[in-house]
């Protein structure tokens, strides 16, 4: 039997449309999140500036190491999380 690129072994056409919406709810999802943390991340970046830290979290928490680290890490950690969940509950 010769199967078409779009047909697979989990369920053909529809299946992909599935995976192609769960995608798309995903980057979706991260960039919710990612919105919803600018504040909290950019009072996070701020704080040193106002309280007294001890030197290993006053090192830590540079403007650049909170927002070029947390920023990508909580939409790469949502949209994948929400990818999976959504595969897994259809």
């Amino acid at each position: 039997m010769i199967t078409t690129p779009t047909r697979s072994i989990r369920g053909g056409p529809s299946a992909h449309i599935d995976r192609r919406n769960a995608r798309q709810a995903a980057m979706m999802a991260g960039f919710v999140a990612l919105m919803l943390s600018f504040i909290p991340l950019t009072v996070l970046m701020l704080l040193p500036l106002f309280v007294d830290m001890p030197g290993w979290s006053e090192s830590t928490l540079q403007p650049l190491t909170v927002m070029g680290v947390g920023l990508p890490l909580i939409f790469a950690l949502t949209a994948v999380t929400s990818y999976r969940a959504r595969l897994r509950n259809g």
